[in-house]
């Protein structure tokens, strides 16, 4: 009957080891998709400028013309 319960521990062990892997797996997963969602937010923000006079956004590939106003 020892060996029963020796083997029964043993089962309810590695059942709590592995619960408990998961759940640092399910964490770990959590972590890297608000890292992801940093880095998107990081790479939007390199590709865009702003322009320093009228400080609007400027996206990559736009084309901005500047007008010279005469002075009055």
């Amino acid at each position: 009957m020892r060996i029963n319960t020796q083997e029964y521990n043993k089962r309810i062990y590695h059942k709590n080891q592995i619960e408990n892997t998961m759940n640092r797996l399910n964490s770990l997963k959590f972590k890297v998709t608000e890292l992801r969602i940093k880095c998107e937010k990081i790479k939007k923000l390199q590709t865009e400028n702003h322009c320093k006079v009228c400080r609007k956004t400027i996206t990559k590939g736009e084309e901005i013309t500047f007008k010279i106003l005469p002075e009055p």
